[in-house]
């Protein structure tokens, strides 16, 4: 995709909107559309490029999940439906209206709240005054060696990762020339 095709697509998919919205994008050269957020601006559209290594940290992942499952699950039943095979003794192929269906379905049954729960969890659409702010990450903090905030406390926090940040880099970095010769 290059950046043409991005607000080509911002333009035909998104449209014009009486309100902002915000495209959440990972760190693909294509989205790098920064030269052009003029142009993303005059369609109300806020852009937030997601740094390289963080896309699973930052987008809403819990969305796709149920998502394919619910597409594989039809894909599934359809198979083992019997139909006669093709002329070379094939299976057949689903046709394009199958998929539609499958896929239309499968949307349908992601529920709302799985999708805001996905968007909470990940920082995306929280309040600003940090109300949310506990539901970020909560599933998987410490393994991502990443301490959050408890009680309001966020620049402890913050220096507490720091700290931590400083020793894992001194520890994990290899040793130089220089430092061998000291």
């Amino acid at each position: 995709m290059t950046r043409d095709q991005v607000l080509s697509w911002t333009e035909r998919v998104l449209g014009p909107s009486e309100t902002r919205r915000l495209l959440l994008l990972d760190h693909n050269a294509a989205h790098r559309v920064a030269d052009d957020r003029a142009a993303l601006d005059e369609q109300d559209v806020d852009l937030v490029l997601v740094p390289a290594g963080c896309t699973a940290l930052a987008q809403p992942i819990d969305i796709v999940k149920p998502f394919k499952d619910r597409v594989r699950d039809s894909w599934v039943t359809w198979m083992v439906e019997p139909r006669p095979p093709t002329a070379a003794g094939n299976l057949r192929q689903p046709t394009r209206q199958n998929v539609v269906n499958w896929v239309g379905r499968a949307w349908d049954g992601v529920g709302c709240d799985v999708i805001t729960k996905a968007f909470l969890r990940c920082g995306v659409s929280n309040a600003l005054d940090g109300s949310g702010d506990d539901q970020i990450l909560e599933w998987f903090p410490e393994e991502i060696g990443v301490a959050l905030p408890h009680d309001g406390d966020a620049a402890a926090a913050a220096e507490e990762n720091a700290s931590d940040a400083s020793l894992t880099s001194d520890e994990e970095s290899p040793a130089s020339d220089s430092d061998e010769a000291m």
